[in-house]
């Protein structure tokens, strides 16, 4: 497949003789690629109702989200959607983490539209980093920010073109392999230089800005999942686990996590963690095992 003449495989040129030499190579990385949902926020009012609806229902939503998140979906025109990553989770989104072998219906695009809005409202000259906004591109005006939503997100079959993007930005043979997809900060910037001037902007170093976030119109259902064989790997904290242990004890429903005690330990990311961070560092430890055997 060769690059697209738009968005970030656009910015790839005439395809160069490494894109072409780990194409094939990257299509399998990005066929690979699980997808990370954390959720159930420590506190705040998510906390209760994504409790109920991850740990008693089954079920993940796609009003799990911020108000601020669908404020930045109108805006843009973007679906109503269930946000998770590919291949990566990020602890400031809850206490318990899901891997996914896949999901139906959803659509992709590198970079994460959450960050597209700058609270400071700067200038598109202004390269500095407001809160995570996805500079200089989160300082463009509302046109151009649309515009780049429809160049840069893939629909229906997403893994084909994430794969070139995987070719292009992260796979310079100098480096070998893609394991700097998993990197952090510097280490895991791409090689590549992208049209929109975020990659090689120094003051963007959370690497949510140049990995794949994947997106899903509607609800997913992980008693489905788990039933298919689709749930790879889970984990939640010790706090999250006592309390969930202490709603069954006193006779409260707590349906899939009793499932997931009884069923699924195998599928048990680990023990003893104290905190969301922790939960998801085993879950990178397991996607990039399972990625890259």
């Amino acid at each position: 497949m060769e690059p697209s003449e738009t968005g970030y495989l656009g910015g790839l040129g005439d395809a160069p003789e490494w894109y072409r030499a780990r194409l094939a190579e990257a299509q399998t990385f990005a066929v690979r690629l699980p997808l990370v949902r954390v959720g159930v926020p420590a506190s705040g009012a998510r906390y209760q109702t994504e409790f109920d609806d991850l740990l008693d229902v089954g079920v993940l939503r796609a009003t799990h989200k911020s108000p601020r998140s669908r404020a930045i979906e109108e805006r843009l025109g973007a679906t109503d959607a269930l946000y998770l990553h590919a291949g990566r989770g990020h602890p400031a989104y809850g206490t318990c983490v899901f891997v996914l072998a896949d999901v139906d219906g959803a659509e992709a695009s590198p970079g994460g539209l959450g960050s597209l809005l700058c609270e400071r409202g700067a200038s598109v000259d202004d390269g500095e980093v407001h809160d995570g906004c996805l500079a200089p591109i989160a300082h463009c005006d509302e046109a151009s920010q649309r515009r780049y939503y429809v160049e840069t997100t893939w629909r229906g079959v997403w893994r084909a073109p994430a794969g070139c993007f995987i070719a292009g930005y992260f796979g310079d043979v100098a480096r070998g392999g893609f394991s700097s997809y998993f990197h952090e900060g510097d280490d895991g910037r791409p090689h590549h230089p992208d049209p929109y001037g975020v990659f090689t902007n120094p003051k963007v170093t959370d690497w949510r800005a140049w990995t794949l976030e994947v997106r899903v119109a509607g609800d997913v259902d992980l008693h489905r999942a788990l039933d298919e064989d689709r749930l790879l790997a889970w984990g939640m904290t010790d706090d999250l686990r006592r309390r969930a242990d202490e709603r069954l004890a006193d006779g409260g429903s707590c349906r899939f996590f009793l499932r997931l005690r009884t069923r699924a330990a195998e599928l048990k990311l680990g023990d003893d963690f104290q905190d969301g961070a922790r939960v998801v560092r085993a879950s990178d430890e397991f996607v990039r095992r399972w990625v890259e055997p």
